[in-house]
């Protein structure tokens, strides 16, 4: 009878894992959109405590300023700049579209059934509309988990057996912090990278400047594909006034990300969190499997997060090798 039932355990357990594995299949949008409000919360956390360093304020009142802030920003900048960028935007996609028609021998390549970017960029373009919307869910979704981190964390340690909860809740702290750091280090890059198309584009003379450079600073968000597909658009453009000018678009952007590969990125890796190559474009392969186009935009924390898991959970308390993880959050 004892055998019959720990048979039964046995077959339970594993039949609940394996709904375990097909629910999360099924809802695994929700779960990238999760993990999208945890960046949110981290990055609102961040600037909340950017501003503790300098005002008097306790952190759940710098977070409701950081909110209402960055609200007020977004909507600002939609007031004032909202229908010129809408209008260069449009302008830009023209200038993409003639520029594709000059391409000449080179249109099957953009356009060949085949062709790697033939078959992304309708993709990106068509997935705009359901980014946007992801995006308005991932920040309500964050402010929430902003507001009551602790709450949130803790209701995900007690998913854990009792003897498991002190090393969940310390890889949660471990993950957070490095995901911090690593937010950092973005933001950094985007900035840098941004700026230095923007002046670019005007050095070049190309049109819409600034349309131009904010595409290569988000792109960044992409793992090592997102400077490629960054510098797509601006090529196309200067396509429309001249192959010379193209080339030097060309020559210009690997100018960029020579520079951040080489200077820019391995000062920051210095100071906050460096990601093995290899698990990057791994975690884009797996990311895009998973859940899409917009599992490429995660998967930069995504990599941060197993890399975390692997150094604490199994170098370190398996293996008993040390680690060089973050002790705690930065700007505390």
């Amino acid at each position: 009878m004892r055998e019959t039932l720990r048979t039964l355990r046995t077959a339970a357990i594993w039949i609940g894992l394996a709904a375990g594995v097909w629910l999360l299949w099924y809802i695994r949008v929700a779960v990238i959109l999760a993990f999208g409000a945890v960046i949110a919360a981290l990055l609102l956390h961040l600037l909340a405590r950017l501003i503790c360093t300098k005002v008097p304020l306790a952190l759940g009142w710098a977070l409701a300023l950081v909110t209402a802030l960055l609200f007020l920003i977004f909507a600002g900048c939609l007031w004032l700049f909202g229908s010129s960028l809408v209008s260069q935007f449009g302008d830009v996609l023209k200038k993409i579209e003639a520029g594709q028609r000059n391409l000449g021998v080179l249109r099957q390549f953009v356009h060949g059934p085949s062709s790697l970017l033939g078959g992304m960029v309708p993709h990106v373009l068509t997935s705009g509309l359901a980014v946007a919307e992801y995006a308005i869910v991932i920040a309500i979704a964050g402010i929430y988990l902003a507001a009551q981190p602790a709450l949130y964390a803790r209701g995900v340690v007690l998913l854990f057996p009792s003897k498991l909860r002190a090393d969940a809740e310390e890889a949660l702290e471990k993950i957070g912090a490095t995901l911090t750091y690593w937010l950092i280090g973005q933001m950094i890059v985007m900035l840098i990278v941004s700026v230095l198309a923007y002046f670019l584009m005007l050095a070049l003379g190309l049109p819409n400047p600034g349309v131009l450079a904010l595409i290569a600073g988000l792109s960044e968000a992409v793992p090592y594909l997102g400077p490629f597909l960054g510098a797509v658009p601006a090529v196309l453009v200067a396509l429309t006034i001249g192959f010379n000018k193209a080339i030097w678009t060309v020559a210009g952007y690997i100018g960029i990300h020579i520079l951040e590969g080489y200077l820019i990125v391995p000062l920051l890796q210095r100071r906050l969190v460096h990601i093995p190559p290899a698990l990057i474009l791994l975690s884009i392969l797996v990311s895009q499997l998973l859940f899409g186009f917009v599992g490429i935009i995660f998967a930069g924390p995504i990599a941060v997060v197993a890399y975390t898991a692997i150094n604490l959970l199994y170098l370190r308390n398996v293996l008993e090798e040390r680690v060089n993880l973050p002790d705690d959050i930065p700007v505390t």
